[in-house]
């Protein structure tokens, strides 16, 4: 009996040791990047796009932004998301302002729309069962940066 319950008492002080696991992020269940965003502070809401495929929408930088949810085939689970932003420039850009950009930054890049307005996309892949909490905001972080910056670059 004394056995049984030191082993159950060294098994617990062990098991109370051990870090908490990370929540996992998946493009699979869009309800986790809402609830890391708004644990984070930021403001996430579930939607659905026009094709029915999970879409959150959230903000930073002082502007809203979709995460388009990706990779979904033939029912087969989500495989990535898409942050995305865009901004309406009364004559838009050029082309050259927007290699600039790209040029000078790595994770986000820049494009032009049909009518010449700078927009902003940063893919993350969540395939093989996502990527825990800690890393996903880092790359929330990362998009909030490169948002702040790219606004900067067109005059915002």
């Amino acid at each position: 009996m004394k056995t049984r319950s030191f082993v159950a008492s060294a098994l617990a002080a062990a098991v109370a040791g051990l870090p908490a696991v990370a929540a996992q992020i998946a493009a699979d269940n869009p309800q986790s990047i809402v609830d890391a965003l708004t644990v984070a502070g930021y403001r996430a809401e579930l939607k659905t796009d026009d094709l029915g495929d999970p879409l959150v929408l959230s903000s930073a930088a002082g502007a809203g932004f979709p995460i388009a949810v990706h990779g979904r085939t033939n029912s087969a689970a989500c495989t990535s998301v898409a942050f995305q932003t865009g901004h309406d420039l009364e004559g838009g850009t050029t082309p050259a302002a927007v290699n600039r950009r790209n040029a000078e930054n790595r994770y986000a890049k820049a494009h032009l729309d049909d009518e010449n307005d700078p927009c902003l996309e940063m893919d993350i892949n969540l395939e093989a069962g996502g990527m825990a909490d800690a890393l996903f905001m880092a790359n929330v972080r990362l998009w909030e940066e490169s948002t702040g910056a790219f606004q900067t670059h067109i005059g915002w």
